[in-house]
This record gives C-alpha cells, structure tokens and sequence, in this order.
C-alpha cells in the first residue's frame, strides 16, 4: 500500500518516523490516514499512542489495547514549553527521526527513536561526525 504524497513528505522531513507511518498504513481510506498524520506531525501522538488512535478509529476490539475516543482531551497534561518543542523538532529534523526531550525541572533527557540496526549505526555515525567537528 501506498501512502498520500503529503505523509511520505512529513516522512522524508522527519515530522513522522517510519514506525508511525507503518501504522498509519493499517487504515484503509488516505483522509483519515492524512487527519492520523497531522497529528502525529505536530508531535501530539507516539508510535504507540498512534496505534491506540487507529485501534479505536477501525473499531477493533480487544487484544488487551484501550481505545482512544476521537475526542479525548490532550491538553490535560503538564504545559510543554515551546522552546523545547522547538528544539525537539529540530532535532527530530536534523536526525531524520523523532526526538523527544523530556525535561524536570532543571534537568531532563533527549530520547532519539530508531526501528533497525542500520538505523541505530547511521544515527551514531551521524552523531560522532558531528563530534569531530567540534
């Protein structure tokens, strides 16, 4: 299956990671597969998250995962910063695969996701390079 030009783009920017567009591709019509993404892109949903939504979009039952209602209220979570975000997606960018900073505080952590072995060595060759040039 093919996927709408617009989402292999948010692929190709790094706005999604492959493992969200392999979910993505599980449902069947390409608008919600668009409506799916866009959320993905503006960082409101994890791979898993993602799969929770499709779940409940396709009406699946069972297998032990919770459905999500179309509706559900994201924004009761902690306020995110909006130079974290920023920098998250500019990571995310740079990397070509997503990042997230999750911050406590005055301290926190960057989470880098990758889904092969090629794809871990070509983050950390990508990394050490950019050492060398420090």
């Amino acid at each position: 299956m093919k996927l709408p030009d617009s989402i292999q783009d948010f692929l190709r920017e790094g706005s999604i990671s492959v493992g969200h567009a392999k979910v993505i591709m599980a449902i069947p019509d390409a608008a919600t597969q668009i409506k799916v993404a866009e959320e993905v892109a503006r960082g409101l949903l994890s791979v898993r998250e993602t799969e929770q939504r499709i779940t409940g979009i396709l009406g699946a039952a069972g297998r032990g995962v919770r459905k999500i209602p179309a509706g559900t209220d994201r924004s009761a979570g902690p306020e995110i910063d909006p130079n974290v975000a920023a920098a998250a997606q500019r990571l995310t960018r740079a990397l070509a695969t997503k990042v997230r900073i999750v911050k406590k505080g005055g301290r926190g952590r960057i989470e880098i996701e990758f889904y092969t072995d090629e794809e871990l060595q070509r983050l950390f060759e990508f990394l050490m390079t950019a050492e060398k040039g420090h």
